[in-house]
């Protein structure tokens, strides 16, 4: 919400945020979209909106996570051809490469986030070279060994 606010100030009517999925924070969430003014420029879709929808109308998908590992959302973006920029938390470096990841702290968060998105908007070509850089590295993470296969042969060879 912070960050649709500071694009939303520096650039008025110039980005489009779409907010997927609901729960236990759709208060909170009404509450800031109402109290910074978003209703114009920020779209809530619920769940019964297929996230298919959400990735085939989203340019970038931002992640703003303080506590995350690689999130599910950052492959389905990747998968369906949207770069993503986001928090560096967890492992998400493993697919994000540095021009993609925003400092952890809100306020930096929300700074990074607004520099990268207006460049984003401004510079297709940077845009999809972004989403090449981290699709290269999904293809690569997706031919490591699965958390199962490691865990299994861990398991063989401490029982011998």
């Amino acid at each position: 919400m912070l960050t649709a606010h500071a694009l939303q100030k520096a650039y008025p009517g110039k980005f489009r945020f779409i907010m997927q999925g609901n729960g236990d924070m759709d208060i909170f969430a009404d509450t800031l979209i109402e109290r910074y003014d978003l209703g114009k420029v920020l779209e809530r879709r619920p769940m019964t909106v297929p996230v298919a929808k959400t990735y085939q109308d989203a340019d970038v998908l931002l992640v703003s996570s303080i506590n995350e590992g690689i999130t599910l959302t950052t492959i389905e973006a990747l998968a369906a051809g949207i770069p993503v920029i986001s928090t560096d938390v967890g492992s998400q470096s493993t697919l994000i490469p540095k021009q993609g990841l925003l400092r952890r702290m809100t306020s930096e968060m929300v700074h990074d986030a607004k520099s990268a998105l207006a460049h984003l908007a401004s510079n297709e070509d940077d845009r999809k070279q972004l989403w090449a850089v981290e699709e290269n590295r999904l293809e690569k993470f997706s031919q490591l060994e699965s958390a199962d296969d490691l865990f299994a042969r861990m398991l063989k060879g401490w029982n011998k």
